[in-house]
């Protein structure tokens, strides 16, 4: 007994070695540098690798209890190889494979065929080595002691590295708001104000309706229909936080904390919740903020909440393997972190999608048992955006158009008037049927229709000049309050159809991968584009020259690290990637300590949906480095390419130009928004 208590003793630093390095601080040393890019936090990690490390090292405790004394030494010594080969495979000779660990981006594993070899010949070294030493050294007790020493310096050296990072843990903050469908359709007996908005709806779209259906305004009792709407911005992400805060975006801030500052500070839903309505919005999160889950009561911080421990249990150690894994066996657990979403709690969230919206609203109706004395509530639809998925009568269906889609979402609003008549609750429930943008032209033109409560009589039109920045104002007047600093807006029921007053919008006409806004005034009427100034142009240039550390990656977000770099050539910025609009695309990249002597190595991580197949050619510096076509073979395996030093200048720039000879050079002239669409770019890495 106490010698086989003396093994299990003597085993215990070798076991650690193991445990530590893979079941431990394996999963924490992908996680933490990418945790910013991961929904859940830290803790549920530490949730499941200490349980499992703590399990792994019983069972090694029992096994070395239970081994036969002369197989000791042997199974010691294949368990520190092993070890030992994963040690070396996760922390000193892993291959990047052009992409990166955490993207999933498929690689040409065939291309790797003579790393493959070189690695397992390693890997063979390292456990064969101890097994060796402890042929050689059998008669003696000093292999044991070799063992235990290694294994615990080399436990000992990855610490340092683990206390690094997490001092420098950055959790991921976008993911903790979600929203509820809870109480979707609850509404007050006593007073409602029930915003429908149907997003991308323009004024056109809404006229073009009732030339086919004139008999819908039948339903619209008490409705002003306001014919001459400004946006407060287009599209959604610049329009919905100026509609309700009455502040626009102007980028001299991220987008990010102006949505702090916006739901951070007084808007029209934190003014009516302190004015005791219940406040619910049904919306995506991206214009939001975590602030906004004060006063909206749907909103709540769970957003990061595991589902299932078991999937991600899986999912962790999938991504573990791939680390630690030999070459030929890492294909088997090349991983996305977009895996992770198959555990994330999704149960009660509400999700933009109208076929589905329409469905829950014919199950249940509207309902007022058990609820606020005053409800204001929101419904944010997808309106006119594609995909079209409604026809005419709400109903879900594989494809249709846009004016039938238009249809579909009227037919909503037409069956949610007669819920509310048939409850007794339409007459007195201030009702707001609009767009937060349209879509023709600059997409200024969204519809707006409002029924205060109390109102009736017929449907009638007004040419009041209204703005969208009015909005806010006129949400806080209902609810008995005033919202201070409103610099473009107006209370608009105070105004009359020969009321004069200059109305501000904001656009977003992003190009090279910068969210450009353009801020446009008028004192005409809506849809007299001539008589539209433009006032200024918003667009974050700072950082463009900030030097770029060799082996950071450069994102292309909303606000990644990689725009500011984007010179010309570029497009719109679709919240992950840039798109290339040729026929020359150019990247100007200040590079930090740039070694005197060498090459640079550039990985560039693509994504294209298109089917044909565009040849390109990249230059460095002005140097042809590459020419590839943009087959489905290149978008997967990304683009890897070496710069010599000797390609540099004094100024230490690296100017990457992406060119696409096919496309007639005189678009060179034409505006970045008429160039051909080619392809887009989703990360950069320089090492």
């Amino acid at each position: 007994m106490k010698k086989r208590i003396n093994n299990v003793l003597i085993s215990l630093p070798v076991c650690f070695f193991f445990t530590f390095t893979v079941l431990l601080y394996g999963p924490l040393s992908i996680y933490l540098p990418n945790s910013e890019e991961i929904w859940f936090r830290m803790i549920e990690i530490w949730k499941i690798i200490l349980p499992v490390s703590a399990i792994a090292m019983i069972m090694f405790a029992a096994f070395f209890y239970f081994l036969p004394d002369k197989l000791q030494k042997w199974f010691l010594a294949l368990l520190f190889g092993g070890s030992l080969a994963f040690y070396v495979q996760g922390n000193l000779i892993n291959k990047s494979y052009g992409t990166g660990v955490m993207d999933g981006t498929m690689v040409d594993w065939s291309q790797y065929r003579t790393y493959g070899i070189w690695n397992t010949l390693l890997w063979a070294a390292c456990i064969l080595l101890p097994v060796i030493l402890t042929l050689i050294l059998r008669k003696s007790d000093k292999m044991k002691k070799i063992l235990i020493a290694a294994s615990l310096f080399l436990t000992a050296i990855q610490i340092p590295a683990m206390v690094v990072q997490l001092i420098n843990y950055q959790p991921n903050t976008n993911a903790k708001l979600s929203i509820k469908k809870e109480n979707l359709f609850d509404l007050s007996e006593k007073e409602n104000v029930i915003m429908i908005m149907l997003d991308t709806v323009d004024e056109k779209y809404y006229n073009q309706f009732l030339k086919d259906e004139p008999e819908f305004t039948e339903e619209l009792t008490g409705f002003v229909h306001y014919k001459n709407v400004l946006t407060s911005g287009a599209r959604t992400m610049i329009a919905v936080p100026a509609m309700f805060s009455g502040h626009p975006y102007t980028r001299d801030i991220p987008y990010s904390e102006y949505l702090q500052q916006v739901w951070g500070g007084e808007n029209a839903f934190s003014v009516m919740a302190e004015q005791g309505y219940d406040v619910r919005v049904y919306s995506e999160t991206f214009v939001f903020s975590e602030d906004a889950a004060e006063y909206i009561s749907n909103y709540k911080m769970d957003g990061g909440k595991v589902g299932s421990y078991k999937v991600l249990l899986k999912k962790i150690y999938k991504m573990d393997l791939y680390k630690f894994f030999p070459h030929f066996l890492k294909r088997f657990a090349w991983f996305d972190t977009s895996e992770f979403n198959s555990a994330r709690k999704m149960t009660g969230e509400y999700n933009m999608n109208d076929p589905r919206f329409i469905e829950r609203f014919r199950e249940s109706g509207f309902n007022t048992e058990d609820t606020a004395d005053k409800v204001f509530v929101m419904y944010h639809l997808r309106g006119a955006h594609p995909i079209y998925n409604l026809d005419r009568n709400g109903e879900r269906v594989e494809s249709s158009t846009l004016k039938d889609q238009v249809a579909g979402c009227f037919t909503l609003v037409k069956e949610m008037l007669q819920n509310l008549r048939d409850l007794g609750l339409y007459d007195n429930s201030t009702i707001i049927i609009l767009a937060d943008h349209g879509d023709v032209g600059l997409a200024e033109r969204p519809i707006l229709l409002i029924k205060e409560a109390g109102s009736t009589g017929e449907y009638v039109t007004s040419k009041t000049p209204v703005s969208l920045f009015d909005m806010a104002i006129y949400l806080t007047k209902l609810a008995g309050a005033t919202l201070e600093d409103q610099p473009y807006g107006e209370d608009f029921t105070e105004l009359t159809e020969k009321s004069k007053r200059e109305r501000h919008f904001f656009i977003n006409t992003t190009g090279n991968s910068q969210a450009v806004i353009d801020e446009y005034k008028t004192t005409h009427g809506a849809g007299n584009e001539k008589y539209y100034k433009l006032v200024s142009s918003y667009q974050d240039m700072s950082g463009a020259d900030t030097p770029y550390e060799l082996g950071t990656t450069l994102s292309f977000k909303k606000d990644g690290t990689g725009n500011k770099y984007c010179i010309d050539g570029f497009g719109m910025n679709t919240g992950y990637r840039t798109k290339l609009l040729g026929p020359v695309s150019i990247l100007q990249i200040p590079i930090a300590d740039l070694p005197s002597e060498g090459e640079l190595i550039v990985r560039v991580s693509l994504y294209y949906k298109g089917n044909e197949e565009k040849p390109f050619i990249v230059k460095a510096n002005g140097h042809e480095i590459l020419q590839e076509v943009s087959s489905k073979q290149t978008i997967k395996k990304g683009l890897q390419f070496r710069v010599p030093i000797s390609y540099f200048t004094e100024d230490n720039v690296l100017t990457l130009e992406f060119d696409f000879p096919m496309v007639d050079q005189e678009e060179l002239e034409w505006s970045v928004e008429d160039r051909t669409y080619t392809i887009s770019i989703t990360k950069v890495i320089i090492k």
